[in-house]
């Protein structure tokens, strides 16, 4: 999935799963995404109604920045 990322459509990434060297990370990297892997219960937790903030440099996820 990751490899078919459109950079004009894709502002950052989120997994459940994986790590520095996984083929998301690689891809995330290439494209200079920002990501954050490893995210337990990212997709049950995360609502798609919400702003969310992808620091891929310190691997934090921030849901609804104006409430922070």
């Amino acid at each position: 999935m990751t490899a078919d990322i459109d950079k004009d459509n894709v502002a950052g990434i989120i997994t459940e799963t994986g790590g520095r060297t996984s083929h998301s990370a690689i891809i995330a990297r290439a494209l200079e995404i920002p990501a954050v892997l490893s995210v337990a219960d990212a997709t049950t937790l995360i609502r798609t109604a919400y702003m969310i903030v992808v620091d891929g440099s310190a691997g934090k996820v921030i849901e609804n920045p104006d409430d922070h």
